[in-house]
């Protein structure tokens, strides 16, 4: 990609949480999130995959660890087991 035109050079958020929402992104508060999954479809090397998996929403874009949220809760079995009963 060479440029994009017609956005703004900067966007300024603060650092409280977007729109309400905890998934919220700059992307998804500012609109820009279906026109980059677009230019990701067309400008990939890969072929053939639709606007769509590069969506977090989409099972087909999000990430197969945390299904989209962004992190993981693992259980440590040493905090509930203990070594020497």
């Amino acid at each position: 990609m060479d440029a994009v035109e017609n956005i703004s050079a900067a966007v300024v958020i603060d650092q409280k949480r977007l729109g309400g929402n905890p998934r919220s992104t700059v992307g998804t508060v500012t609109d820009i999130n279906p026109l980059l999954r677009l230019l990701f479809s067309r400008a990939g090397d890969r072929a053939g995959l639709p606007p769509s998996a590069f969506s977090l929403n989409d099972p087909q874009g999000m990430c197969p660890t945390c299904d989209g949220l962004g992190a993981t809760v693992r259980l440590g079995l040493d905090a509930f087991l203990d070594p020497i009963r």
